[in-house]
């Protein structure tokens, strides 16, 4: 990672250094104001996003509640499906990704700038591992979910070269978060890594959640 700074007009210069370098990631804070009427994102990042060719990632000034109905909330409001059960409002593709929708009269809920490259990818992640909790550690998944006390459960089937996990997630608790038990083809496992292993088998992936975090969270080498 390189630490640059530059001076100028903010939009014009990054998009000037992204051309400039090899950028993989563009990553710009929002605090929900707008330089132009209706947009829920600020000038800087509406003038950067339209004039740059790489996947550009907007993190809002406030923190999303950690896990349970808060955060779904919020998940909630980036799910086109959600907002195509409006049509008339909406007006665009409900079954692809929107860059943009409106908050201001007389045009409240309509989406605009569809079908973006990267955006049903990031959408696809911040559900994966932000609601159910499962990233990729090396050769281990991590299991950490944050989910509505409602829901009863959920089930995944991951797939690691020629192997399948399959994965299934009891809640019979009614939580938002915490482990009791994770089970490995019939192995209680000492935390929540589980280890990946490209034998070509099918194996079967048990988690119990609960108030009791019975399972002691992974820590990185070096916490």
């Amino acid at each position: 990672m390189t630490l640059s700074v530059v001076e100028g007009e903010p939009a014009t210069r990054i998009v000037e250094f992204v051309q400039n370098n090899d950028v993989d990631l563009i990553i710009l804070s929002s605090h929900g104001g707008s330089g132009l009427t209706g947009w829920n994102i600020s000038s800087v990042v509406q003038k950067t996003v339209i004039r740059v060719q790489k996947p550009t990632m907007i993190v809002r000034s406030y923190q999303i509640p950690d896990g349970g109905p808060g955060a779904i909330s919020y998940k909630r409001l980036l799910n086109p499906i959600m907002h195509g059960q409006d049509p008339e409002k909406y007006r665009v593709e409900p079954y692809v990704v929107a860059a943009d929708i409106y908050s201001t009269p007389p045009h409240n809920g309509r989406g605009g700038w569809t079908w973006y490259t990267g955006s049903a990818a990031w959408l696809y992640r911040l559900y994966l591992e932000g609601i159910l909790g499962l990233q990729r550690k090396g050769e281990a998944l991590h299991i950490d979910p944050r989910i509505p006390p409602s829901w009863p459960g959920f089930e995944i089937t991951y797939r690691w070269g020629k192997s399948r996990y399959h994965i299934a997630v009891d809640n019979e608790e009614s939580v938002s978060k915490g482990i009791q038990e994770i089970v490995l083809d019939g192995r209680v496992l000492p935390d929540t890594l589980i280890p990946l292993v490209d034998d070509g088998k099918e194996h079967q992936v048990r988690v119990r959640m609960g108030r009791e975090h019975i399972v002691p969270m992974h820590k990185e080498s070096g916490d």
